[in-house]
């Protein structure tokens, strides 16, 4: 038997087979299926994606700037608080003095005033890329990524030349360590023009984003330094629920002004 011959014979048989069908079943199984899957990842991403569409929904009626005043008052209900604490043991207050804790916070944090997020900075060790393991340098992120948004190594620290990379999930498994699974979806609402606040040994560094794209998870020319600029570059994954792309912004320092 040729094999047009045999091309014939199962051409033929098409018909065949798509009379035995049962359309309405596979309808049901295949609607069924669908439900399943959407339910789950629902039950998976659903608060992240109704945390990013309502800050659009609030922006869009102009209910922003109430959130942003209740927000302030629970910024000086804070410091108020530490203050009465201070009172109460002025052995801690003069401790903590040097730390300037009502112009900057103890830690390192990135805060994104756009969409009142304050995340703490989360430096890892840079040996695993130094020595080109892959493996560990996964492990060392994924772990750092538990307590917070990662310093990626041997990029440029906040205040220096070069290029400041900073990333962080925009979701990840509900039952993972950690409280920061999905700290970076909101980048999804950021804007060019946006400002991105970095508080790095306690100095404050303001960042204007100016390019936002989404590359390929193998695109390391996001992570490139260049000595001329003070430049600062978010990425987490994208779209939310995968870690199909990344979402890129870049931001050029404005404060302290760069001569």
């Amino acid at each position: 038997m040729t094999i047009v011959t045999k091309i014939k014979k199962a051409w033929q048989t098409i018909p065949m087979i798509m009379s035995k069908i049962n359309y309405a079943h596979t309808f049901k199984y295949v609607f069924t299926s669908a439900v399943i899957f959407c339910l789950i990842f629902l039950g998976l991403y659903g608060k992240t994606y109704f945390e990013v569409f309502s800050w659009r929904v609030e922006q869009a009626l102009g209910l922003n700037e109430t959130l942003a005043v209740e927000s302030d008052q629970e910024i000086l209900k804070s410091n108020n608080a530490l203050l009465q604490i201070n009172k109460i043991d002025p052995q801690k207050n003069i401790n903590l003095a040097d730390l300037h804790l009502i112009l900057a916070p103890p830690d390192n944090r990135v805060i994104l005033p756009k969409v009142y997020k304050n995340f703490p900075i989360v430096e890892i060790d840079d040996g695993a890329l130094r020595e080109l393991k892959a493996d560990d340098l996964q492990d060392a992120l994924l772990k750092g990524l538990e307590s917070g948004i990662v310093h990626y190594p041997l990029t440029a620290k906040p205040g220096s030349a070069g290029n400041v990379v900073l990333t962080g999930h925009s979701s990840y498994y509900s039952w993972a360590e950690g409280d920061f699974k999905d700290a970076f979806a909101v980048m999804h609402n950021m804007e060019i023009g946006d400002k991105i606040i970095v508080y790095y040994g306690q100095k404050k560094y303001v960042y204007q984003i100016f390019e936002k794209k989404i590359v390929e998870p193998e695109d390391i020319g996001v992570l490139e330094q260049l000595n001329d600029k003070h430049w600062l570059t978010t990425i987490t994954c994208t779209p939310i629920g995968s870690n199909k792309k990344r979402l890129v912004d870049v931001a050029k320092q404005i404060y302290p002004p760069v001569e």
